[in-house]
């Protein structure tokens, strides 16, 4: 079982607190995030990594157990008129309905329910780490028990024909499906889908391969459990 250490969150929240982010912080048109790297390579002597969502910006360091997660504030668009082109920041707008534009906190909400409710098993940890005050825009930062992506699995994945044969009914990956259900069985895969669809719509139009993989004990998981509706 995943636990966060507080040695751990204290390293993590020294590291966020050097970080000056603006209020237009999303990725650019090269799916990257500048001014979050260039800052985390002078804050850091170790290796690390920055991937990206539409919705957020994921910092994974080497020498921690979990990721960092900061949400954008919108995303950086190419726009075109008479043939010329220019870069123009899109804001997200009222992400959950209710409280703010920040789908990594509606992330954590969607994976509270999800344990609430008894399917805990297909999400991974995360938690609230502190609020990052900067001259532009406060941000939520969020911590997330690390996972291994489906595209970079390296342990051998061997459905069972039946599984294979019951997954293909899912718009989901298809062989991390089929190992959940060996795993899991078929019924609870399939409570557990349909509860996606009464409780966390908007996840179904992010169910890309990219979100699926396995917690470091090699059981089936979701990366992102936050969905896109903009």
């Amino acid at each position: 079982m995943f636990e966060f250490k507080s040695e751990d969150l204290l390293k993590a929240r020294g590291i966020v607190s050097q970080l000056e982010l603006p209020a237009q912080f999303g990725m650019d048109e090269d799916l990257e995030v500048p001014i979050l790297y260039d800052q985390l390579e002078n804050i850091l002597d170790e290796d690390f990594h920055v991937a990206c969502g539409i919705s957020k910006a994921v910092i994974i360091i080497d020498s921690l157990p979990f990721v960092i997660k900061i949400p954008f504030t919108g995303r950086w668009i190419r726009q075109w008129d008479d043939n010329e082109g220019w870069t123009e920041f899109v804001p997200f707008e009222n992400a959950n309905e209710q409280v703010s534009d920040d789908y990594c906190y509606d992330e954590l909400q969607n994976t509270t329910s999800a344990k609430v409710d008894g399917f805990g098993l297909f999400v991974p940890n995360m938690q609230f780490l502190m609020t990052l005050n900067c001259a532009e825009h406060n941000y939520d930062v969020y911590v997330q028990e690390k996972v291994i992506p489906e595209n970079e699995n390296r342990r051998p994945i061997n459905p069972s024909k039946n599984s294979m044969d019951i997954a293909a009914s899912y718009s989901v990956d298809l062989r991390w499906a089929a190992y959940a259900i060996d795993l899991y069985g078929a019924d609870y895969f399939e409570a557990f889908m349909e509860w996606v669809e009464d409780n966390c719509r908007d996840i179904l139009c992010d169910f890309h391969d990219a979100n699926f993989g396995y917690d470091m004990s090699g059981h089936p998981i979701i990366l992102d459990f936050s969905g896109f509706r903009d």
